[in-house]
Order: C-alpha cells, then sequence, then structure tokens
C-alpha cells in the first residue's frame, strides 16, 4: 500500500503542469484533448492527474509541430473587406426650418 500513496504523491495535478509548462489550466485540458497521457483516479475517471515522465517525453516527442505549434501565417496581406457606399453620406435627421421668431440680437 506505500507504494499507491507513494505514486498519488508523485502525480502532478492539472495546475502544477501548468505551472511546468508555463501555461493556462485550460491549456492544459486542451493538451489532453490532444493526447496529453493522463492517470483517472476515482471510481469514474474524473479526477485526472500526470505523471511527470510521461508529460515530458510527450512534450518533447510532440514538440514544436505539436500542440505547441501555431498554425503558419499567410504570406498573403490581410484584407478589410467593407461594405461598398456611394461615397455619399446617409442622410441624417431633417432639422427644423430656421425662422426670425425666437431668435435673440
Amino acid at each position: 500500500m506505500a507504494t499507491v500513496a507513494h505514486e498519488r504523491e508523485r502525480l502532478l495535478r492539472i495546475g502544477d503542469v501548468a505551472a511546468r509548462l508555463n501555461v493556462s489550466p485550460a491549456t492544459v485540458r486542451r493538451l489532453v484533448d490532444r493526447g496529453l497521457p493522463v492517470v483517472r483516479l476515482g471510481h469514474r475517471g474524473c479526477s485526472i492527474r500526470f505523471d511527470p515522465g510521461e508529460v515530458e517525453s510527450w512534450i518533447f516527442s510532440n514538440g514544436a509541430s505539436g500542440p505547441f505549434a501555431r498554425p503558419p501565417k499567410s504570406t498573403e496581406p490581410a484584407t478589410i473587406k467593407r461594405p461598398r457606399t456611394s461615397g455619399a453620406l446617409p442622410p441624417g435627421p431633417k432639422k427644423p426650418p430656421v425662422t426670425g421668431k425666437g431668435v435673440l440680437r
């Protein structure tokens, strides 16, 4: 039984892995979806832990072409699509006609 307790002590939580990789816990969860090996605990397997050696080897084996790779930037210049206009401003609200009454001198 001492080995089971010892194994649990050395397993990492999501926050521990995030701190080691300098990423957010949400990124660690995305890495799990991409294949980062986990140890599932509990009868439902809802609680997950990470073996430090497996995390390290998975990160090194996937490297820059793996989970941390960013999609390549487009070589074409960015274009902004704007709605076509005739160049004239849209009509504004109508103003009441100016009369001589009520004007201060």
